[in-house]
């Protein structure tokens, strides 16, 4: 059987984990010791926390543009390049330009209040009348950055398709003469990561939401793209990380802590080899622990890789909203968290199941479903 005619039910997982990962980084961004731009600040301090948000933010959308790659491969070599397009223009496409005129304005109308109520110390009304009126302005595309450079890729990557199906006969040939397995290709990888890092003068890129291409978004999320898309070809040969899936992932946190608690300052080629490699433990280790232990179907998995694309898309109004209303009630900074928490995933999947999951707009972003549809 082909990997195009499988399911690949770890992958799906993966994806689902990536998109419920930004919902806990949202979640926590306003709790940790430092600022973030931007953000509401609560004044918990949690040094924990300033961790966990470096530890998660680091991987997680390298492995949702890694994903993305192999599955945009899966799709076009099951059904072709014209099923691709029409499939992706209505569910990033029409999503993207959706939530540029509707979602981004109100995820951001939370942190406009914040910023004139709390910030400038205006009177309510006045705040909240600023709030509307800022909404209504150009504030950036927030969260939805991530389908902007995604729309990106698939327009680079479409037109190389062919000419790359043409030449893989010919990369398999090389890859034989000169005896590059599996483990000489992750290292080839790895080095071409390294020599991106490192030229780039980025650890990982910072948060840029802006209409301009930033070009080390391009070639940094473009490098895991195109792994994706490469994993896809070597499928079988890539699986094999599963069995150490796990190893390699507890060796990116263990990479991860050391980095974040280290008080020495490093010379600059030491910190990118490091977090290099750091990141590629990270990224690679997870995806090889989800082929390993959630590579079979799973209702629960399925049903949090339909929802998490529209949770991902309106979670950020509603994580800011509830923080900005906890922010002067004086309990402590975790149990904040945890409401926070609880309450995005309890609106975010009730709006889910019953506005969402049957209608046109879980038709758009996951394809139709019938209600007695088992999986």
């Amino acid at each position: 059987m082909s990997i195009a005619s499988e399911r690949i039910n770890g992958f799906d997982a993966l994806r689902a984990a990536a998109m419920w990962l930004g919902v806990v980084l949202h979640a926590l961004i306003v709790y940790k010791a430092t600022p973030e731009a931007n953000w509401p600040h609560d004044q918990s301090n949690y040094h924990f926390l300033d961790w966990l948000y470096e530890f998660i933010h680091l991987f997680r959308m390298p492995l949702f543009y890694l994903v993305s790659g192999f599955f945009a491969h899966l799709v076009v070599a099951k059904y072709g390049m014209w099923f691709f397009l029409k499939q992706r223009f209505k569910r990033i496409v029409i999503p993207f330009v959706i939530g540029l005129i509707i979602i981004v304005p109100l995820s951001l109308l939370p942190f406009h209040f914040n910023r004139f109520y709390f910030q400038e110390d205006y009177l309510f009304p006045v705040a909240l009348r600023l709030s509307f009126k800022q909404m209504l302005s150009w504030n950036g595309m927030a969260h939805l950055w991530f389908l902007y450079y995604l729309l990106f890729f698939y327009i680079l990557f479409c037109p190389l398709y062919r000419f790359l199906l043409r030449q893989r006969q010919a990369f398999e040939k090389v890859f034989q003469k000169f005896n590059i397995g599996i483990r000489l290709l992750v290292l080839i990888l790895y080095l071409l990561f390294f020599v991106l890092l490192y030229f780039s003068h980025y650890i990982t890129p910072p948060v840029y939401t802006g209409i301009k291409p930033d070009i080390n978004y391009l070639l940094y999320y473009g490098f895991f793209f195109s792994s994706g898309w490469l994993f896809f070809i070597y499928y079988r040969e890539f699986s094999m990380i599963s069995q150490t899936g796990v190893f390699i992932f507890i060796t990116g946190i263990v990479l991860s802590a050391l980095r974040f608690l280290s008080v020495i300052e490093v010379p600059y080629l030491f910190s990118v080899v490091w977090t290099s490699l750091e990141t590629f433990c990270l990224v690679y280790g997870m995806a090889g622990v989800f082929l390993r232990f959630f590579n079979r179907s799973s209702r629960f998995w399925r049903y949090l890789s339909d929802s998490s694309y529209w949770v991902y898309l309106i979670h950020v109004f509603i994580v800011a909203v509830v923080q900005v209303l906890l922010l002067n009630v004086q309990i402590p900074g975790f149990l904040k968290l945890v409401i926070v928490l609880v309450t995005t995933v309890v609106i975010a999947m009730i709006t889910y199941r019953y506005f969402v999951r049957y209608t046109i707009i879980g038709e758009t972003l996951n394809g139709k479903r019938q209600k007695n549809q088992q999986s």
